[in-house]
């Protein structure tokens, strides 16, 4: 049901206004049912862009700043992955399988052979999935969410 309608729904029992097409009140009605559909609208596309499970637009960018880069040439499906994995690093994260699931957030796909006699990592890049994104840059971020005492190499397979 319009807006429009579920107003004239109410008013119509009450019997006091005259809200056929044409009339004042209908023409007031009509303005104000625009302008609460526009709020409407608007209410839709902030909830949507709230959540990151949901986020299209604004609601990815803005989580994509707070974190470093915008990735507008990826899908909004790798690019909400990437911001999860961001958001949900935590202090139990640091075994071989949370390491390679947070280098998502990186925008790479890797897999990490460790050398724990030296304290040593190797990242292997299997796939960059943000192709406007230099190594460099990976590396960088790769190198801020890895434990800092260990020496790490990353691999890029060209």
């Amino acid at each position: 049901m319009s807006t429009l309608d579920s107003m004239k729904k109410v008013l119509e029992p009450l019997n006091l206004y005259n809200i056929q097409s044409g009339s004042t009140i209908y023409a007031e009605l009509l303005t104000y049912a625009q302008e609460l559909d526009s709020l409407s609208d608007e209410l839709e596309i902030i909830q949507r862009e709230g959540f990151i499970n949901t986020a299209q637009d604004y609601g990815l960018s803005l989580r994509e700043r707070l974190i470093g880069s915008v990735k507008e040439s990826l899908s909004d499906k790798n690019r909400r992955e990437m911001l999860i994995k961001s958001f949900s690093v935590t202090e139990n994260d640091f075994t071989k399988e949370s390491m390679e699931e947070s280098l998502k957030s990186c925008g790479i796909k890797a897999s990490i052979v460790e050398n724990p006699s030296e304290s040593k990592v190797q990242v292997q890049v299997e796939e960059i999935l943000d192709s406007t994104v230099s190594e460099e840059k990976i590396e960088l971020d790769a190198l801020e969410i890895l434990p800092s005492h260990l020496d790490v190499e990353i691999q890029f397979n060209s």
